[in-house]
């Protein structure tokens, strides 16, 4: 199960998000976006160690 980081909600994450066989789940409990997969901007988790750019929710101007 993945959370928000703000918030603590859990992600509503349908399967349609998540690469071809993710998430794995067992040591990696991070998640990233992106194109490691055939399937273009898919999730797929990571190991939390791993920096990575990343993206922030701001109030809208």
């Amino acid at each position: 199960m993945y959370r928000w980081l703000n918030s603590g909600k859990v992600v509503g994450a349908p399967d349609i998000y998540w690469g071809p066989g993710e998430p794995l789940g067992a040591v990696e409990h991070c998640m990233a976006i992106g194109h490691a997969f055939s399937t273009s901007n898919c999730w797929f988790d990571i190991s939390c160690q791993q920096q990575l750019n990343f993206i922030c929710e701001t109030p809208a101007r």
